[in-house]
């Protein structure tokens, strides 16, 4: 028989402690009698993860087989995920892997029957994939009557002929017995009976792209009808892995630049800490279906990486910022993100009291607003005006008293809040009863609804606890309205805020609602001591929108779904998962709900609801139970989502402006504010800029975010000797020509596509 056996770090594993055992396995690889499958560092949840942790999943699992086994996966081998993005097929056609296999959506749909076993699958960008989905469990005992049903049941007998069949005690790996391996020789050719092959997943696909002949188009996300739950169960788990896969950008990003003037770049580190962040990623880890162990087990794991990566781009940072003039003492503001942007700053600067001034460098005094003192340092916040795209601005810091700054349009009591943009008032028990849009002269709310109100549901979905979330979970409802307090927070020139704590059951919430003086977003800062049992947790936003779709962020790209129930695939999808955002929009407006940790979204109508928190007592008996932070933020824009930059919106959230302060530098190499790399389109985000794995060059990777298509222009600091295009396993194609001198090229993006190129700096 044949072994089948995905997973680099198993591999790893038996490497590093098992050796002479993973002698054996090459040598039965060798005889053809083990096959690596899968091409991916573990079998990695498919709805939680971000494009560019897919592109690591494939880049360190396919590498390693290769260098190991001499092979190149083609099939990506996930039986057992909770549904799969839209944005898979192109991710793994641009990394050599064709075809694809997984188990659950002819089994385990609560609504409809999914309609294929084998199709062609079509991406967000319209990249198609071989995909094949066995209609029997990969955990099958073999025998004729089960291959019997097996054959009964497969839909595509006409397209295709030839089915795949798993056998043997896969969920654990403990393989087929000798009884299993018997029928199978007699299966053969037995009468009455399809025949039966003993044969490698690769071969099968390969074997069956040959004379397929109009199969069916599935053009959608892979949405499971199932395990809706494990959009927020291990709710901490899904904070750590969202930090790191944005500090992780940030890290490699700065580093690349560094190392451009002499800092050695921390490839060793910063490899081990993805592969942290990578293996507990695994489809039974972030979605939450796991054991007390395993958790404490990932959550230790994951800290360790923010360590690493924190570390990575302190030094990084520290390094860049050594080397930038400066002619007095300096706040070097960097930003990550490819535009030019103005946010907010929040940093800690090493003086008693407010006794300086902060100025930017035409000498104007730049407002901030002490956020906490202890005596022997501020913490303070102030707004940094048009930062460079992927670049940095200086703001320089002097001795004495700040003008005292009039507070603007920022106006605020413990149940109004309003500055240039908005008007939010509070009701008796602190939801918004009104949200007022200046821009638009709109209000947002449905007349008579309150916005950002806690709905605490009962959730008893039965065996599944963490893994499920039923229908009718919305029958029972507890009010959360015990209002323990409501008072102004902050208030000063940058910022201003109102407290509000509500006790309910065995819990607590702590929130501060924050508007800022020049930015049209409202941030939600949540703290939640959780202590419930079988309990939903989300907040909703009734607004003022009619919209029969809404739009959600997913991997490398978005998604269009319904707010309707018409068809029973609608209703079906009452629970679903979206990434840094959610919109919905109508004609001329629309609301966007950005998040920087949550992923599980309920938009009915124009109800926008965001999932909070879950409480499940199976497997993890304590479930979610402690203290959990996260802040999600309600961005009103005037147009649609496209037009309002809601993408870029939801990414500064996520990804903070960065602080170094310097000293006098007269003799720095960088100017006082640079942009390291420009692009000409905000339809197209820089997913990633690394070293590359083999070579000096910097990777840098481009997606187009908005259904767009046209040229796009890249303008570096720096010199450069030559672009080369790649795809995501870094293999170089041809160069590509330079525009005017050399430090700009241009390429042409179609709707969301993914684009990479190896880029070699002039030292």
């Amino acid at each position: 028989f044949i072994f089948s056996q995905s997973q680099q770090k198993l591999y790893e594993d038996i490497e590093q402690y098992q050796p002479e055992l993973f002698r054996e396995v090459k040598e039965r690889q060798k005889e053809g009698r083990w096959e690596c499958i899968g091409g991916m560092y573990i079998e990695p949840d498919c709805n939680l993860i971000s494009g560019e942790s897919f592109v690591r999943q494939i880049l360190y699992g396919k590498r390693y087989f290769r260098s190991q086994f001499g092979t190149d996966a083609k099939t990506c081998w996930l039986p057992d995920v909770f549904g799969m993005s839209w944005s898979i097929p192109q991710i793994l056609l641009k990394a050599g892997m064709k075809y694809v296999s997984s188990i659950k959506l002819t089994s385990w749909n609560d609504y409809n029957d999914f309609p294929y076993h084998t199709f062609w699958w079509q991406g967000v960008d319209g990249s198609r994939v071989l995909t094949h989905f066995p209609n029997t469990h990969f955990n099958r005992y073999l025998e004729p009557k089960v291959v019997k049903r097996h054959w009964t049941n497969y839909l595509q007998k006409r397209e295709c002929g030839d089915s795949l069949m798993m056998y043997g005690m896969a969920d654990g790996g403990s393989g087929p017995t000798r009884e299993m391996i018997n029928y199978a020789k007699r299966l053969k050719s037995f009468p009455g009976l399809p025949a039966c092959r003993i044969d490698k997943v690769d071969s099968y696909f390969e074997r069956i792209s040959k004379k397929v002949k109009n199969l069916p188009v599935w053009n959608d996300e892979l949405y499971l009808e199932g395990h809706r739950g494990t959009y927020t169960s291990a709710a901490l788990l899904k904070r750590l892995n969202r930090r790191c896969e944005c500090l992780y950008r940030e890290a490699e990003l700065f580093s690349s630049f560094a190392s451009l003037m002499g800092l050695p770049y921390p490839r060793q580190e910063l490899e081990q800490g993805w592969k942290k962040i990578l293996l507990h990623q695994f489809h039974d880890t972030l979605p939450g279906s796991h054991p007390k162990p395993a958790f404490e087990w990932a959550v230790r794991d994951l800290e360790k990486a923010v360590d690493i990566g924190t570390k990575a781009r302190a030094e990084a940072l520290n390094y860049l910022g050594s080397k930038i003039q400066a002619p007095a003492q300096s706040i070097v503001v960097f930003n990550s993100l490819p535009w030019k942007r103005t946010d907010v700053v929040k940093m800690t600067i090493g003086r008693r009291k407010a006794d300086f001034v902060i100025r930017d460098q035409k000498g104007r005094e730049v407002a901030y607003q002490v956020l906490n003192e202890n005596g022997k340092e501020c913490e303070i916040a102030f707004i940094a005006q048009d930062v460079p795209s992927v670049g940095y601005r200086s703001f320089y810091i002097e001795s004495g008293s700040p003008t005292p700054s009039a507070s603007g349009s920022l106006r605020v009591s413990d149940s109004r809040l309003e500055n240039q943009f908005f008007v939010l008032e509070l009701d008796q028990i602190g939801n918004i009863k009104r949200l007022f849009d200046k821009r638009g002269s709109r209000e947002i709310l449905a007349a008579g609804e309150a916005g950002n109100v806690f709905q605490l549901f009962e959730d008893k979905p039965g065996q599944y606890s963490a893994w499920d979330i039923i229908p009718n979970y919305k029958d029972t409802e507890w009010k959360i309205d015990q209002l323990e307090e409501l008072a102004v927070g902050k208030n000063g020139p940058v910022m201003i805020s109102v407290r509000r704590t509500y006790s309910f059951l065995s819990s607590q919430i702590h929130q501060e609602i924050v508007l800022y003086s020049d930015l049209p977003r409202i941030d939600f800062l949540t703290l939640v001591n959780w202590r419930e049992r079988e309990k939903l947790l989300k907040v909703s936003f009734p607004v003022d929108i009619l919209s029969k779709t809404a739009t959600y962020d997913i991997p490398f790209g978005n998604i269009t779904r319904p707010t309707h129930t018409s068809t029973s695939w609608d209703e079906a999808k009452f629970e679903v998962c979206g990434h840094k955002w959610a919109d919905l929009s109508e004609g001329d407006y629309g609301v966007s709900i950005l998040n920087d940790c949550k992923y599980g979204h309920d938009i009915r109508e124009n109800v926008m609801r965001l999932t909070l928190l879950k409480a499940p007592t199976y497997p993890n008996p304590v479930g979610d139970k402690g203290e959990h932070i996260f802040t999600y933020s309600l961005y009103p824009h005037l147009g649609s989502w496209r037009e309002a930059e809601t993408p870029l919106r939801a990414y500064e959230l996520n990804a903070p402006l960065l602080t170094v302060i310097i000293g006098p530098n007269q003799h720095g190499m960088l100017p006082q504010t640079a942009s390291f790399v420009e692009i000409d389109k905000r339809n197209v985000f820089i997913e990633a800029i690394k070293k590359a794995e083999d070579s000096e060059d910097i990777l840098i990777r481009f997606v187009e975010q908005y259904q767009s298509r046209g040229p796009v222009l890249c303008r570096f600091l720096q010199e450069v000797s030559y672009v080369r295009e790649c795809n995501l396993m870094e293999e170089a194609g041809e160069r590509v020509k330079m525009d005017g001198g050399r430090q700009q090229f241009s390429f042409y993006l179609k709707p969301y596509e993914i684009k990479s190129f190896l880029v070699r700096f002039k030292k």
